[in-house]
Formats: structure tokens, sequence, C-alpha cells
């Protein structure tokens, strides 16, 4: 790996403050969070940069970086670490210094920093380590005025350390002397000279608040330990929240010494009132909203928001998901869970309510799901008026079916004698009665087409609809299709025309049904069209692929965009243009429905005023060409079926 890319992968990896340094110590990149500290100002090396921050011990003294020192241990090419605490404009960083190393050699100094105040500060408060150090230099202080000299400076170095530390201590022997107090105390409370000495003199019973006084006096005399008792300070019309802690120690000798601690809280206190009265006000909104909502913690699985109707309809408080009568929710909460993603259960029903119920995971900062947001909606009567819709589809269904199987034997009975009156006796048939006999036969296929649709799409909705596959040779199959509607384009003046890119091909397909779908779609063509214009139908076959393709354009009057979408629905007759052409909506419907069982695919595009297409993918199985192959007759096999077909043009 080169070094570009290993600085690239630690500078990506690193949520913190980071500088790279070369040997010379200029800069050879900062981080977009160090860029962010430094307010995206551009410095050439480490001189710059500690030119213009002043750096700081922990005691805030002047910190002084040893610049000569950091070259030479970079160029021993071993490996170096320094972990020290730096103030930087009153704050506190966690500062490592350490080398980046390729194949054992140092290529970079790297300085990583981050603010560790609140933490160091929280230890400080916590711990009674230092005040020990207090007692114990105090009781050697105490010696004589030698040893107190002595350890003057000792002293000051102490006192600039303790002023550095945002809390206020105090510090008692056992009968209630004030034995140390650190600066910060005198800023907290707003005191001035020896004010501290007479505020919390337990002895002096003249003290300025002798409640407190009274207050503080009896823990200390029982030995019993404050955590974090509030304070209010008035003075000079300034209001403090002062957070007082009391712990005990004992010095070398085995005196006992209470330590009192200040902590000013007063911004802390304040942001916690805006932040109780956001949250107030977001949970008034909340619970007036007329939608159940719900807030899970991730961690545990326990609910941390129930809004007032989610109590309502589901009964859900505060406690453990799992422990709720919803158990239809924990699949999707466990789903959205795993997935980071929003998951919807779409119907659950929930004491004679039907809900629909959304999961929102969110994403915390280490990337990992912290909370979930849920919501309900109740659909009862979206599904209520859906479940009456399928109920009455299906009563209309039945009807029509009913009424299609008892109309079918005497149509087919009229329809059989029809024909044989015009084969039998058409030379014996005057003009007038032909007329009559040739309305009725017209008509008699209409409803002969009408019943064949309800009865087809009954089949369908029933799931009784079969496939039954034969060989045929489907060029000349599709192509004699084509010719048999010849008769009916010529009397609107209609030009056909057929095209395939290969001549012959022996597939295993359901005929029936390819013959239906196609002269479906030829006798809307036909319908739509124009005098003077032209039908197209082309087959493409890709061998390759075992997929056929056939297109059928025309350059009728087209379809309005808006309701193209609604081209194959059930009972749905979409009107072309001015032309109203009678149909019971059902023909498109079907075809789509025998495309799909046939494992195909149909897609319709129109320009409205310049034509519609059709384009059908069917997938085939090759068979091998058999002499004995029963070859479909265009006038002698499909004729009728055409005629049917095709009775609304008539």
């Amino acid at each position: 790996m080169d070094k570009r890319s290993l600085l690239k992968k630690e500078l990506e990896n690193s949520p913190y403050n980071k500088i790279y340094l070369d040997r010379n110590l200029k800069v050879l990149y900062l981080n977009s969070n160090a860029k962010k500290y430094f307010n995206n100002k551009k410095y050439k090396d480490l001189y710059s940069i500690c030119a213009d921050v002043e750096l700081k011990d922990f005691a805030g003294e002047e910190y002084e970086v040893k610049y000569d020192k950091l070259i030479e241990t970079f160029e021993i090419n071993e490996p170096f670490a320094v972990h020290q605490y730096i103030r930087i404009r009153g704050k506190i960083y966690d500062f490592n210094i350490y080398s980046l190393q390729d194949s054992g050699i140092n290529i970079a100094i790297v300085i990583n920093f981050f603010d560790v105040t609140s933490k160091v500060e929280n230890d400080i408060l916590g711990s009674n380590e230092l005040l020990q150090s207090i007692i114990a230099l105090k009781a050697s202080l105490d010696v004589s005025n030698k040893i107190k000299e002595k350890y003057r400076v000792n002293m000051n170095q102490f006192n600039k350390l303790m002023s550095n530390v945002s809390v206020g201590y105090i510090l008692y022997d056992e009968t209630y002397n004030i034995i140390f107090s650190s600066n910060r105390v005198y800023e907290i409370l707003d005191f001035n000279g020896d004010s501290i000495y007479t505020w919390f003199d337990f002895n002096n019973r003249k003290s300025e608040d002798y409640r407190v006084n009274t207050m503080l006096a009896d823990y200390i005399s029982k030995g019993k330990e404050l955590n974090g008792y509030q304070l209010e300070v008035n003075k000079n019309d300034i209001k403090k929240i002062i957070e007082i802690y009391i712990s005990y120690t004992t010095d070398e000798s085995g005196k006992s010494n209470a330590i009192i601690t200040f902590k000013d809280v007063t911004k802390d206190t304040e942001i916690k009132a805006v932040k109780e009265e956001n949250k107030k006000y977001i949970n008034d909104v909340l619970n007036n909203i007329d939608i159940p909502i719900l807030v899970i913690d991730c961690n545990d699985s326990d609910i941390i928001f129930s809004n007032y109707k989610m109590k309502e309809e589901f009964g859900v408080f505060e406690g453990n998901l799992k422990k709720y009568s919803v158990p239809e929710m924990i699949p999707y909460y466990s789903k959205a869970l795993q997935t980071r993603e929003k998951c919807c259960c779409d119907q659950i029903k929930y004491e004679n309510r039907y809900k629909k119920i959304f999961f929102y995971p969110c994403i915390g900062k280490n990337e990992e799901v912290s909370v979930m947001y849920v919501h309900t909606i109740d659909i009862t009567d979206e599904v209520i008026r859906f479940n009456e819709k399928e109920r009455l589809q299906d009563i209309r269904n039945s009807y029509f079916s009913m009424i299609s199987h008892e109309l079918r034997t005497p149509l087919t009975v009229i329809y059989s004698s029809l024909q044989l009156i015009d084969t039998l006796y058409s030379d014996s048939i005057n003009d007038k009665f032909d007329s009559i006999l040739k309305t009725i036969n017209s008509n008699s296929r209409r409803l002969m087409r009408l019943v064949n649709n309800v009865l087809d799409m009954s089949k369908i909705d029933a799931g009784y609809l079969v496939i039954n596959k034969e060989n045929i040779e489907v060029v000349s199959f599709i192509e004699e299709l084509v010719d048999s509607i010849i008769s009916f384009s010529k009397s609107k003046n209609i030009n056909i025309i057929f095209d395939t890119n290969i001549e012959e091909l022996y597939i295993s397909i359901d005929s029936e049904k390819l013959e239906r779908v196609i002269l479906n779609i030829l006798s809307n063509a036909v319908k739509f069209t124009p005098s003077g214009k032209s039908i197209f139908v082309n087959l493409f076959i890709d061998i390759k692929m075992s997929k056929i393709y056939i297109s059928i354009k025309d350059e009728g009057v087209g379809i309005e965009e808006e309701k193209l979408p609604l081209i194959f629905n059930q009972y749905v007759e979409v009107s072309k243009g001015k032309k109203e052409m009678e149909g019971t909506g059902l023909g498109l419907a079907i075809v789509k429905k025998f495309v799909e069982a046939m494992g195909g695919k149909i897609e319709v595009s129109s320009v409205y005023g310049s034509g519609t297409t059709f384009n059908i993918s069917l997938g085939f199985e090759k068979c091998p060409e058999d002499d004995d192959m029963i070859q479909r007759g265009v006038y002698d096999q499909i004729s009728r079926k055409v005629k049917v077909e095709f009775s609304v043009i008539e």
C-alpha cells in the first residue's frame, strides 16, 4: 500500500481531529474534523499551528513543544507514541502524537486530539484522589513556616491547577474549620475576600444563609454524603443554580475531612429546562394527533413513548414491546431493525378493526438503529369497501357465467341452423329473406362473441385456465390468421401488411389461445383504423433466445395517454377518439390473461391521433417437423372464429 492510500485509510476511519506531518513537521493533511476546528485555515507546518493556537499544560502553564526532539525521534524510524492533556482556549484536549509506519519505516507524524473537558471534570468530581493529595499537601505545609516556604512554589502550581477546573472545592477538618478552598468557589458563589469563611463557618450561627449552613452542618456532623443538591443563589439580580456534593476522606494521621464540591449548573439547568419544554411541546403535539404513534428503544425493545391514541386503540403503554398483545407487529419490527429500512405491515386485524402499521428505523451516530418510530392508520373502511367490491365482482361473474352458459346452447343451435340454411338453401332464398338472415347471423355472432368472452373471463377468475399445447408451424399459422381477415379490412379500404424474418418454424404452443389473442387485437385495429390507412403485422423470431415477438401496429385514431393504463382492465371499454364502438370491455383483459398464462408479456403504446401498437413476446419450445401434423386451413378451420371475433365490425 502506498503512502497516500495508507494515509487516506487512516483518515477515513478516524472520527477525531487529525493532523498529518512529514519528517520536517510540514503539514501533509488535515482531516475534515481538524479543518472544521481550525475554521478552514491553511497551515504550512506545526510551527505555524502552535503560533496560532496558545497551548497550555493541564495546570494552565504555557506548554513548550519540543520540535527538535520530535524530528529526532522520527528519524530513528522506531515507532513512538506520546499521550498528554493539553489546554486550548479554556478546554481540555486529549493529545496523542504517534508515528505512522509503512514496512517498518516512519512515513508521517500523526497528531490526534479530541475534547475531553466534560469527562475530565466529571472524573475529578467523582474522585477523592485529588482531595487526598490536597490533604497530604496541606498537612505537609502546616509542619513549619520553613516547609511552607519550601513548598510555596508547589502550592502556587497546585492553585493554578485547581483554578483551571470548573468545579469548586472546600475542605473541612473534623472541627468544621476550612483548611482549603479553591478559587473557583469564589467565582461560582460570587464571594469576595473572606466572605467564604463567614458564609461556610459552621461554628458561626450568624452565617449569611443559616438554612443552607444548618443543612450542610447536619450532613457533615452525621457523616452523610450529599449527591447533587441544587441551591438557588440570587445575587445582584443574577440567578444561579449551584449543585452541591459532600464526600469524605481521611488523611495520613487518621483524621476525617469533609469535602464540599460546588458546580455551577445554571446553563445546564436552563438547557435542560428548554429541552423539557420542547419535549413537553412535542409530546403535546403527538398526543393530539389522531394517529397512534409509538417510539421504541431498539437496544432492549422497550417502549419509550406511546401517544394517547396508541394507548386508546392498542392499550400499549411503556414497557417491553413483546408483552403487548399485538404479536403481528414483532416480525415487521425485527425486519426493519435488520434491514435498517422502512417496513410496512399492510394489514392486521385488531379488535374487529383493520390496521396498517409503518416502522421507521432511526440510524444513530454509531451507524446502528437507535430508535424505531411506529405509527398506524385505520384501514377498516378501505378493507370493507374492497371486500364488498370483491363480493359484488364474484356475484357479477357468477351471474354472467350462469347467463352465458344458459345462452350458449340455444345460441349454438341458432348459429348452426343459420349456417345450414346458408349452405343448403342459399339458392332458394329471395333477397329480402336473405337480408333478414344476414342480420340474424351477424347478431348471433356478436352474441356468441359476448358469451365466449364472459365465459373465458369466468374461467380465468375461477382459476380454471388451462394451457393446451400442440405442434404447429407458427409462421404460416400467423400468416393465415392475417389473411383470414382481409375480407373485413378490404370492406373498410384498409391495407394489411405481414412481414417475418423467418419463413418456417415448428414449435409447441397453445395455438387456440394464440389465435384468440391475434384475432382480438386485429379486430380492434380494423375497428379503429380509418379508410385508406394500413395495419402492419410483424413477426420476429429469435431462435437463440427461443422467443417470438409479434407486433401489430395500426394507423388509427390512437388512445389518449391517461387511458392507456386502463386498456387491459376488465369491463373497461376505452373509446378511441370520437369513435364509440360497442363492446364488453373484456376482450383485451382476456388477451392479457392468455398471454401471461402462456408465459409471455404484452405491452401497448399509442400516440393519440397517429395509431396504436401492441407488442407481444412469447417463449417457445421447438418441435420436429411432422408430416402427419395437422395443417390448419384458413377458411375451413378458422373462418367461423374470425366471423365471430369480427362481428362488431359488420
